[in-house]
């Protein structure tokens, strides 16, 4: 009898209860969500540290171009359709000469500075918002010899495109809207450019007048073409990897300071022609050099 008793109590004592069970989930619980969170946070670490090379691959990959082919060569990134503060594909681009031919004024869409425009087809909405834009700060540029019209009917002027006032580093850029520019008739003397931002006057031009370079102001230009994409497809970050621009330190000429328009792209903070070209020698030139230090801020 006492022999059973022990055994009895044994085999008792050989089981877990309630609470003891409760514990050992518990602990598996959280040792479970610790793993899954380490593992979380080195894949995403794994996944910007592999977008940030693949941008520097792709950069490096145009200067050998560049170097190679004896021209310039460069890479264009692409704003995300989702959100166009950030960076998700670039491709490979060999950079266009650009379009000076003839001279150039500007003037006002308003010329009288009373809210009216004597241009057919009533005020202007360049960014396409619904609301018409103030026609005092619209400018037009008026050509002389441009010859846009002919550029305009080949498809190598279209709106959104760029045009720097005056010519040379130390003009400004702005984004165009070729809406006066009727390519059914026949090409006029005198051809006009719509501005997609207020033209920065540089202080020649009293606030009455409506026609800008009036005192001996600047009458040259350049229109920057669009590249050709040089054969590949574009090349996507990996899912979830962005180029941040607001984090990103980029030259002032991909940051259009304007809410009437960002450069054709629907967007009044960044420009779509973020380009990074290289020379034959393997520098930077053009807009990415200009802004000093470049730096890309990549994340997730």
């Amino acid at each position: 009898m006492k022999r059973d008793g022990l055994l009895r109590s044994e085999r008792l004592r050989g089981g877990y209860t309630l609470v003891e069970i409760l514990i050992v989930v518990g602990i598996l619980v959280v040792l479970l969500t610790m793993t899954l969170m380490t593992v979380r946070f080195t894949r995403d670490g794994d996944r910007v540290t592999a977008a940030a090379a693949q941008i520097q691959s792709f950069l490096a990959g145009a200067r050998d171009r560049a170097i190679y082919a004896r021209a310039p060569r460069g890479v264009r990134l692409f704003l995300d359709t989702n959100n166009p503060r950030t960076v998700s594909s670039m491709v490979y681009i060999d950079p266009s000469e650009s379009w000076s031919d003839g001279v150039v004024q500007l003037r006002r869409w308003d010329p009288e500075l009373d809210g009216r425009t004597n241009i057919g087809g009533g005020n202007v909405d360049i960014n396409q918002d619904g609301v018409a834009d103030d026609p005092r700060n619209v400018w037009m540029v008026v050509g002389d010899g441009t010859a846009w019209w002919e550029l305009k009917r080949r498809g190598l002027l279209f709106d959104g495109m760029r045009i720097r006032i005056p010519k040379g580093p130390g003009g400004s850029w702005y984004p165009i809207n070729t809406r006066l520019i009727d390519i059914t008739k026949a090409p006029p003397t005198t051809q006009m450019l719509v501005l997609g931002i207020p033209y920065r006057d540089p202080g020649n031009t009293p606030v009455e007048r409506s026609q800008a370079f009036e005192s001996g102001g600047p009458e040259d230009y350049e229109i920057q073409l669009a590249p050709r994409i040089l054969p590949g497809e574009p090349a996507s970050l990996p899912e979830g990897t962005v180029i941040d621009l607001d984090g990103s330190r980029i030259p002032d000429a991909w940051r259009p300071s304007s809410t009437m328009t960002g450069g054709g792209t629907g967007n009044a903070l960044y420009s779509q022609y973020i380009d990074l070209v290289y020379s034959p020698r393997g520098s930077l030139m053009g807009d990415a050099a200009s802004g000093g230090v470049l730096h890309l801020y990549v994340c997730d």
